[in-house]
């Protein structure tokens, strides 16, 4: 499993980072990082999805894509 990019600076640090908790839950659950309840709600937003510009219709991106589309919907919904 890859490492998270700002886990490394948040380690060695008194840093905020604003990142989604299952991105982080075994360091979270191992006790090396902790949380802070902000109280706001407004930090439940959605999740963005990045891809290059000149993917084609039919590629494996825009197949991912759908499914993670389909699957948010499912979630939404619930």
């Amino acid at each position: 499993m890859a490492r998270p990019v700002g886990l490394p600076l948040v380690e060695r640090s008194d840093m905020l980072w604003f990142i989604s908790r299952g991105v982080v839950e075994r360091e979270l659950s191992e006790g090396r990082i902790a949380t802070l309840d902000l109280g706001v709600d407004y930090l439940t937003g959605a999740v963005g999805l990045t891809r290059k510009f000149d993917f084609t219709r039919d590629s494996p991106a825009d197949f991912l894509a759908s499914l993670l589309h389909r699957r948010a919907k499912d979630f939404s919904t619930r």
